[in-house]
């Protein structure tokens, strides 16, 4: 387009002016013969020929090659050595999940040792529990007399199992009054009278069993029963 025949020129670089030979031609290779040097030269040139030959590595090429090699053989190893870290990953994340199991069959036992010893302790205490129950049943259960007011009063303690009235109650008999029902409650080792005004402890009776030392929570003035029998 400017002027310039197609063809194929020598120069000292791609695109320059200065030029040595010229040859008209299109495609690939080059014309062998038919050069005209210089490019204004008329005829063409005999003697000159041009041959094509297989590439050979120049100092650019082996050190691309080289610089190729270089690469692959970094890759590999950077690939050898993320396979390398992926699997310790992987056996860092196998023990790290061993360590967790380890630690949490470690606390599930744990946790299941305590809840033994505190179900083994809840079994006791309910069983010493009872076992207080029943001895204070047995200590208050039966007919007992006793002064107040300076009246003489007999007082029946039993248990009721059946009805509204369930638990530990006693039947109070005055002399010219209908007799009155006031229940017993027993918390742990002490025993309380009706609303809880008064109260005795298990260890008093069992000090002198044919004696109930109720003692009031106001004053702490005694009212003593005597033992009548069952």
């Amino acid at each position: 387009g400017d002027g310039t025949p197609a063809g194929w020129w020598f120069g000292n670089a791609i695109g320059s002016n200065n030029a040595y030979a010229f040859c008209k031609g299109w495609g690939y290779p080059p014309p062998k013969d038919g050069w005209v040097v210089p490019v204004q030269g008329v005829p063409a040139l005999p003697g000159l020929r041009v041959s094509t030959t297989a590439p050979r590595f120049g100092k650019f090429q082996q050190t691309f090659a080289s610089n190729r090699n270089s690469e692959g053989a970094k890759g590999a190893k950077d690939a050898k050595g993320a396979k390398g870290a992926k699997g310790a990953g992987r056996g860092n994340k196998v023990r790290q999940d061993a360590t967790v199991k380890a630690k949490t069959k470690t606390s599930q036992s744990e946790t299941q040792e305590d809840y033994s010893q505190k179900s083994a302790g809840a079994v006791r205490k309910e069983k010493w529990m009872e076992g207080i129950l029943k001895r204070f049943k047995k200590a208050l259960i039966g007919r007992w007399s006793g002064v107040r007011a300076g009246y003489t009063q007999y007082h029946q303690i039993s248990e009721v199992t059946e009805g509204s009235k369930k638990g530990i109650w006693c039947k109070t008999y005055v002399e010219g009054s209908d007799p009155r029902w006031t229940q017993i409650s027993i918390d742990h080792k002490t025993a309380y009278w009706g609303k809880g005004t008064w109260r005795i402890d298990l260890d008093d009776i069992q000090k002198n069993p044919s004696k109930l030392s109720w003692r009031s929570e106001h004053n702490g003035v005694k009212w003593t029963w005597s033992w009548e029998g069952n």
